[in-house]
């Protein structure tokens, strides 16, 4: 997923150039920002002024080895500053990035409200929102991941971001990310949908969530509250979505839903494999986190994990480590996080509870 995931970001953000040998302020502003990401030859058929829009038609250029390919780019009233570019719209129509065996590609891109800075620049990145049509990676092997409908929305000086997005995975693609199912997926594409929420909208705190529903494999949903985040972590140059390396995060809370498939997927095979792979799995997870936190944390999740896998359903965890994301790898004290079964049903009914839980 690493590999799919790298990929796609990198043609949102690195996918046009411009012909240095046309200019003009806003243009040559423009062509400034993109050379900051790396594009290299670039030439296009044309340039033009139309209606105090800028466009660019049939571009290409290189970048690292990748060949890439747009076939209009447009910004609506367009402005060069002394600190970068801005825009009140860019469009990108039918853009592509090929080699390495990959091919990354989109129908139309849709950035509103755009400020993009030098890298030489102390502005930030300003955007207000963000629409993809049609996006798709695939490997020669015809192994693909569609997005049908990207939607990312910036608001309050960038401090909350709501991010949706829809499309289908491939089953090969799908059994690759999930070898824990121990078996193939069968379907040619799986549906999914899935959201992401960032709000650090007062104080010196955020909170954050994610979801990811895999249609017939699972609801998979994760939340932070995070406290004494910088001031100056949502305005730094460049960035879309802020670091908050030095953020201590209070809580999280892990869900999964509607995970009777991975029950199936282990029926398949013999008692002794699935015992084994339970043990596996269980204790994997229960290293993981007592790496992490304390020795009662390891085998606290390595006994709910194994309790769970025997008729898994729903698992709800909980967590609040007030440790330092940063803090999460490296030489540490060991320090509990606080390790909570909120929730764990089985597919045959309730398997334990905790007191504080509730079922939704």
């Amino acid at each position: 997923m690493n590999k799919f995931g790298l990929y796609l970001f990198g043609a949102l953000f690195s996918v046009v150039g411009v012909t240095p040998a046309l200019s003009g302020p806003a243009y040559d502003a423009l062509k400034r920002i993109l050379e900051d990401q790396g594009l290299q030859d670039v030439s296009a058929a044309s340039v033009e002024d139309v209606g105090g829009s800028l466009k660019v038609t049939k571009l290409t250029a290189d970048q690292d080895g990748y060949k890439i390919q747009i076939n209009e780019l447009t910004a609506t009233s367009p402005k060069a500053n002394d600190w970068g570019f801005a825009a009140d719209r860019l469009v990108f129509s039918g853009v592509s990035r090929t080699g390495d065996g990959m091919v990354v590609g989109f129908g139309k891109l849709n950035l509103d409200r755009v400020e993009l800075p030098y890298s030489t620049s102390d502005r930030g990145l300003v955007l207000s929102t963000a629409i993809m049509a049609d996006a798709i990676v695939m490997d020669d092997a015809m192994n693909a991941l569609s997005l049908d409908r990207f939607i990312l929305s910036r608001a309050e000086g960038g401090k909350v971001i709501d991010l949706g997005y829809q499309g289908h995975i491939s089953g090969q693609v799908l059994s690759a990310l999930v070898p824990w199912s121990l078996t193939p997926v069968a379907e040619e594409r799986v549906p999914f949908q899935g959201s992401m929420k960032l709000d650090a909208g007062s104080g010196t705190s955020a909170s954050l969530s994610t979801f990811l529903k895999l249609d017939g494999f699972g609801d998979y949903q994760l939340k932070f509250a995070l406290s004494e985040i910088s001031s100056t972590a949502l305005t730094r140059p460049q960035s879309l979505v802020p670091s908050y390396g030095d953020a201590k995060i209070e809580k999280l809370e892990l869900t999964l839903g509607n995970m009777e498939w991975l029950g199936e997927a282990l029926a398949k095979h013999s008692e002794e494999e699935r015992f084994s792979f339970i043990e596996f799995a269980s204790k994997l997870f229960g290293g993981i986190i007592a790496q992490l936190g304390t020795i009662d944390d390891g085998l606290l999740l390595k006994n709910s994990v194994e309790a769970f896998m025997k008729a898994p359903s729903r698992l709800v965890i909980s967590a609040a480590p007030g440790l330092r994301i940063k803090d999460l790898s490296g030489k540490r004290e060991p320090q509990s996080l606080n390790l909570n079964i909120v929730e764990s049903l089985s597919a045959g009914g309730r398997k334990d509870q905790a007191s504080d839980s509730a079922v939704e």
